[in-house]
């Protein structure tokens, strides 16, 4: 048999830590072989706020994975929010190396990296780099440089920088639960991997990403991202809403939501029965009440999103629309809503890997990204020393043999 390339991707989200886990075969095909989950403890609105609780919930999600794909996995690659983040455009250029003037992949890392080199506050760091266009030669919009021929060899990118303090802890919780980073990859460009079309990105589209703790935007357009935005609230804030109008308990008002929420004209007569905090007994709750609890915190939460666009320079007719995915966004009536609100084209977001279900869609959007990311000698993992060992011939022996009996 050929052998199995196993690749992780890590979602520490407000609501729940997420992995997933694929493996790939030596012509790139993948397939989802492991998925597990664990409600977040020591998360609050996208940043670490108890180390112990955080590393106790990645090893539930990332052992309940590994028994459902049958494997051991020892890296990850980990997706970091928006509220950790922030763009910045760069520029780098390099002088082809070579006598006959083609551009490598060498040549295409060195201005990468002569991209990186930029004077940052203290308190931030370099996450990743995402290469807008390349030049050669003074002539614009080319992707993929390498194979072509010029003397010089220009890059227009944008730099992924995050707070220190933030991607710290959230590293030390993935190294304290045993794992290796591969990449620190940002949430936004994972699921724009996954759940958005190269048309969509093309021609531009808002992509909201409505979390528990968090919401999330990301506005790309010409094929590469091109802004993100931070919204501090999500369905958790619909729940405490839901929680404290109809006097019931957390738990009781997070079920409420997923089975009754709805932004949909319901009959004053439909009623479900919930308990007292007590739980000693319980009553009749009319669904419009209900719905008129979720209606006020949506509208507040989109209306903001509205807000924040044109700062982010989308423009007043997104041509692609908006896509949404995240917890809030299965709820009934919400597209409708929003593309009112809009004026503009909405639809739900699907990943096509887990049926409806998107709430894996970052985690596996990882794994999509990193299919497609070249090695770096930014990155450190497994794959990368791979990589460096392989030019060996003992090391392709021992692949050889390695081949032969896995």
């Amino acid at each position: 048999m050929a052998r199995r390339d196993i690749i992780a991707g890590l979602d520490i989200g407000t609501s729940a830590v997420r992995c997933a886990i694929a493996e790939v075969d030596q012509r790139g095909n993948w397939n989802i072989i492991g998925l597990g989950s664990c409600r977040s403890e020591g998360i609050k609105k996208g940043a670490v706020v108890d180390i112990e609780s955080t590393v106790g919930c990645i090893l539930q999600a990332v052992e309940t994975a590994q028994r459902m794909a049958g494997v051991t996995i020892e890296s990850v690659y980990v997706g970091v929010p928006n509220t950790h983040a922030s763009l910045m455009v760069t520029r780098g250029i390099v002088a082809v190396s070579s006598e006959d003037k083609e551009i490598t992949d060498e040549d295409v890392e060195r201005v990468l990296q002569a991209a990186r080199v930029i004077n940052l506050p203290p308190n931030r760091q370099i996450i990743d780099i995402i290469p807008r266009q390349y030049i050669i030669d003074g002539y614009e919009g080319i992707r993929s440089p390498s194979g072509m021929a010029g003397i010089r060899l220009e890059v227009e990118a944008l730099l992924v920088t995050g707070a220190i303090t933030s991607i710290q802890n959230m590293v030390r919780c993935v190294e304290r639960a045993g794992l290796e980073i591969e990449a620190l990859v940002l949430n936004s460009i994972a699921l724009g991997e996954l759940l958005l079309s190269n048309d969509e990105k093309e021609l531009g589209v808002v992509l909201a990403d409505l979390g528990g703790g968090i919401s999330e935007i990301a506005y790309f357009s010409n094929g590469v991202l091109q802004a993100i935005g931070a919204i501090p609230l999500g369905g958790d804030h619909i729940t405490s809403d839901i929680a404290y109008g109809l006097r019931t308990s957390l738990a009781v008002a997070e079920k409420a939501k997923i089975e009754h929420g709805t932004l949909l004209r319901v009959p004053e007569d439909k009623t479900f029965a919930i308990p007292d905090v007590g739980g000693e007994s319980s009553r009749d709750v009319s669904v419009r009440q209900l719905s008129t609890i979720i209606e006020a915190r949506v509208h507040e939460i989109l209306s903001f999103i509205a807000e924040e666009l044109p700062r982010l320079k989308v423009p007043e007719t997104i041509p692609s629309g908006v896509v949404l995915t995240g917890g809030v966004a299965s709820t009934e009536g919400l597209v409708p809503y929003l593309r009112a609100m809009l004026e503009s084209n909405v639809r739900l977001a699907q990943d096509g890997t887990v049926g409806e279900d998107t709430s894996y869609a970052t985690a596996i959007g990882l794994i999509m990204h990193a299919l497609k990311r070249p090695v770096s000698a930014n990155d450190s993992g497994r794959h990368a020393r791979r990589e460096r060992k392989s030019n060996g011939l003992f090391a392709r022996v021992v692949d050889w043999l390695r081949d032969m009996w896995e």
